[in-house]
């Protein structure tokens, strides 16, 4: 998946609206670039929260950022709602790779490639992902 892929709405099938914030602003009147990455934080726990509820209240293990990489492409001010399209971009044994895309109407603001690692609380190793979980990044995949 390229960025210019990335950066399309109709490459997502999974989507978060987040309301802007007047604290999200930095002094330009713009969102600010961390406020965004929370802004996308939130859909991808949204995701996990909605889908996979079971996972996502495990005390048995933990979900670990390895990568964060984030394109900003566009500026937004104060008022509005920022629509983020997530989908699966890989699937292993114990991490996935997720592709996200912010939006404001059809323009896109940022897009961002996350990896993420199961790791087991007790050990601090990786786990094998949480079949309930799994299935809903590979029902994902199989529909984009």
């Amino acid at each position: 998946m390229t960025d210019d892929d990335l950066a399309r709405r109709d490459t997502y099938a999974i989507w978060s609206r987040e309301k802007v914030r007047f604290g999200d602003l930095d002094r330009n009147n713009h969102v600010n670039n961390v406020a965004l990455c929370s802004l996308l934080e939130n859909a991808r726990v949204e995701l996990r929260e909605a889908k996979a509820a079971d996972a996502a209240r495990d005390t048995n293990f933990a979900w670990v950022l390895v990568t964060l990489a984030v394109t900003f492409k566009g500026s937004m001010g104060y008022l509005g709602v920022i629509d983020v399209g997530t989908r699966p971009i890989e699937l292993g044994r114990t991490s996935f790779t997720l592709g996200q895309g912010a939006f404001d109407g059809e323009r896109c603001l940022a897009i961002t490639r996350v990896k993420t690692v199961c790791v087991d609380r007790a050990s601090g190793r990786p786990t094998p992902l949480p079949v309930s979980y799994r299935a809903v990044l590979e029902g994902a995949l199989s529909h984009l």
